[in-house]
């Protein structure tokens, strides 16, 4: 790859988002995946996602615009 990116968000609004979809099982699920920090860590990019989505979009097309110069 030529690089990756990691689109993350505080574990407490990640809780409040998989509870408004009906996901209740989210610590078992996550328990199995990298955190957050380890996410950003390995990413060539990393996108916050802990607000709305006209942010997630503005920060997408910021990190879109970084990767394309």
């Amino acid at each position: 790859f030529d690089l990756t990116v990691a689109v993350v968000a505080d574990e407490e609004v990640r809780a409040e988002r998989a509870g408004a979809r009906g996901h209740a099982a989210l610590e078992e699920r996550t328990s199995r995946q990298l955190t957050q920090e380890e996410k950003a860590e390995r990413a060539t990019v990393v996108v916050a996602n802990d607000a709305g989505l006209e942010e997630l979009k503005a920060n997408l097309a910021g990190a879109l615009e970084r990767m394309e110069s």
